[in-house]
């Protein structure tokens, strides 16, 4: 990846986080928390729901953290999510193209075991869309993140 393409996304992922910064402070108290590499947002709403976003993924709730997703890809090719939760935690995913949510076998519930768990499918190469939408949801849970289509 060149570097222009990294700039390029640095700042989506900024003006993405400084957006949702200014929209939770309507709502509730946003905490910027520094980490070794990244900084994540967090925010705790007025109903104490805990909401951040780290790494591209953003989040509501607890107990949940999405370690890996395909962040590029193309059609035709494969695309990966691992999740991380408590084992006996059972993890919903859902993935959005350009005509909605897929409806493959692929995106089904599991139970995590030895604390993740990993889908792993193939972009069909008839889609159109340019990223698909991928939501996770546990009880406690909520999150979701883009992967880009080349």
């Amino acid at each position: 990846m060149n570097d222009n393409v990294k700039y390029e996304r640095a700042l989506v992922a900024l003006a993405v986080s400084l957006s949702l910064f200014l929209l939770l402070s309507a709502f509730c108290l946003p905490t910027l928390i520094k980490h070794d590499n990244f900084y994540s947002l967090s925010a705790v709403a007025p109903n104490g729901v805990t909401q951040r976003t780290e790494n591209g993924v953003s989040y509501v709730g607890q107990g949940m953290t999405v370690i890996s997703f395909t962040e590029k890809t193309s059609k035709g090719s494969v695309a990966c999510v691992k999740a991380a939760a408590p084992d006996g935690t059972v993890i919903d995913i859902s993935a959005y193209y350009a005509s909605g949510k897929s409806s493959s076998s692929v995106f089904e519930p599991k139970t995590v075991a030895d604390g993740a768990t990993v889908w792993e499918w193939r972009v069909p190469k008839s889609t159109t869309a340019d990223s698909i939408r991928i939501v996770l949801r546990t009880e406690t849970c909520y999150a979701t993140f883009r992967i880009d289509l080349e």
